[in-house]
């Protein structure tokens, strides 16, 4: 306590204390230490990260067009990507009838369409949002229906061994005409007596058998109609 200055002892604390209140009141910049350096660089990093993840939702895995044939399955599954939550709202004719089933979780939203009608056909858009914005995916559904059996199907004799077959056309299919001959109790497989037909009728000759039986079916690019019902002809044996 000697070199402290004061005459007496209290003087001495005295000069301590106002000493002390000096120092703290005073500003008194230092070279970064290693755990100022290390602090910083935490924190530098928490900002990086918390602004690389400042963002919209990321359709990462597009959704695709679609065609189907009606009664088959559609799933719809497109890829999302968020750092934060986000929300999803599909649209689209299966969403509007209430005929969609969808799921989603924190990857993907998945809309399920189990057999699949021609009214379900159209443009489907998935929308997802979160706290910073809003992303998309757009895809169309086209329905190929499955065509009814050809309707007013008859089987004429126009002469020998000649048969003439006659349906009502729809626009967009061809026709194809099978037969087979029948042998007493017994048939044979059907077989393909022409194909590719885009009209109305159709007639056949040299048939070399007394009895067969015919059917016609339609089809479209991806499927066939059930056959129509089969009519049997028996030639005149003279």
């Amino acid at each position: 306590m000697s070199e402290i200055p004061g005459e007496n002892f209290a003087e001495q604390i005295q000069y301590r204390r106002d000493w002390h209140k000096t120092v703290d009141e005073t500003n008194v910049e230092y070279g970064p230490s290693s755990f100022d350096v290390a602090t910083s660089s935490t924190e530098n990093f928490d900002v990086f990260l918390e602004m690389s993840t400042c963002e919209r939702p990321v359709v990462v895995e597009e959704m695709k067009d679609l065609e189907v044939v009606e009664g088959e399955e559609v799933v719809m599954s497109p890829t999302i990507s968020s750092h934060t939550d986000y929300t999803v709202v599909w649209h689209g004719p299966a969403v509007d009838s209430k005929r969609a089933t969808i799921q989603t979780n924190q990857m993907n939203s998945r809309l399920l369409i189990k057999k699949v009608q021609k009214s379900d056909a159209g443009a489907y858009s998935v929308i997802a949002k979160n706290s910073f914005g809003v992303t998309s995916s757009v895809a169309f559904l086209s329905v190929i229906s499955i065509p009814d059996p050809p309707s007013d199907f008859t089987v004429k004799i126009t002469g020998n061994n000649e048969v003439r077959l006659k349906w009502k056309f729809v626009l967009g299919l061809k026709y194809c005409i099978e037969y087979r001959p029948i042998d007493g109790n017994s048939s044979e497989n059907w077989q393909i007596a022409s194909t590719n037909v885009e009209k109305t009728h159709v007639s056949l000759r040299n048939f070399l058998r007394k009895s067969y039986s015919f059917r016609v079916f339609g089809y479209n690019q991806r499927v066939r109609s059930p056959a129509s019902d089969s009519i049997s002809i028996v030639f005149d044996s003279n």
